[in-house]
């Protein structure tokens, strides 16, 4: 069987087949080693380099946690918690109109007036938007007409002003007939719904430590009293269960 001989022509493009031959080899040698790189080498890196951005931010939030759990034992635990619970206070338990009416009760009585007529209107409770602070929260707005003590109205000011849950005066309409005071008033409590729920792990220091604003909100709302009404008992009369017997029932 005969072998298959090429041969090479002493020139190649105007060059002399062994120095071409001296360049091929290694251009060949170079672009293997490229591909090599290309698809081995390369990817290891990118991973290697991912590894090291995670060890990175691992460390990062580790200093994070250490911080505020730094921060969380420099805290007295009872004034934290006290702080909590007047700021939820400050809003209302439940969007509910005559439970408003009720607290509005409670404070007039502690200044000698009694409500005289409420009206409750369902449409007048809005959802309205603070866009300062993206808070969503609801209006819930109620009109009472009170008498009392023609010389304790502005007492009696001074106690919806500063009570908890926080109480807007929208109009205010006052008369005197001798020592008895009337006032139809319109006020405001407001209701925020628990509608996202917070994801603790994002919150950062800053978030936790109180400003300086915040500081002064504290000091003040804390002159302010909580009513501490939680229920609808005594708002419209008291209410009373009653039974009948079912003609069609069989026993």
């Amino acid at each position: 069987m005969s072998k298959i001989k090429i041969n090479l022509p002493d020139k190649i493009f105007g060059m002399d087949k062994n120095l071409l031959m001296v360049w091929v080899t290694p251009m060949l040698m170079l672009a293997v080693l490229l591909s090599i790189f290309l698809w081995v080498v390369s990817p290891k890196i990118s991973e290697i380099e991912k590894v090291i951005k995670e060890i990175e931010d691992i460390k990062k939030k580790t200093v994070e946690v250490m911080e505020k759990r730094k921060y969380f034992l420099s805290v007295d635990q009872e004034e934290l918690n006290n702080n909590a619970n007047l700021l939820s206070s400050g809003v209302m338990p439940q969007k509910n109109s005559y439970l408003l009416v009720k607290i509005i009760k409670k404070v007039a009585e502690s200044s000698g007036f009694q409500v005289s007529d409420f009206s409750v209107s369902m449409g007048d409770v809005k959802k309205q938007e603070v866009k300062q602070a993206i808070v969503d929260y609801e209006k819930v707005p109620v009109e009472l007409t009170l008498s009392g003590p023609g010389e304790k109205y502005l007492e009696l000011i001074k106690g919806l002003e500063r009570s908890l849950p926080i109480l807007s005066i929208d109009s205010f309409d006052l008369k005197i007939n001798g020592q008895v005071a009337l006032i139809k008033v319109r006020v405001s409590a407001y209701f925020q719904p628990m509608t996202n729920k917070i994801n603790i792990e994002s919150l950062r220091l800053t978030d936790m430590t109180l400003k300086v604003e915040e500081t002064a909100l504290l000091s003040k709302i804390k002159e302010y009293r909580a009513q501490g009404v939680e229920s609808l008992e005594g708002v419209g009369g008291q209410y009373k269960s009653y039974e009948r017997s079912d003609p069609f029932f069989t026993p």
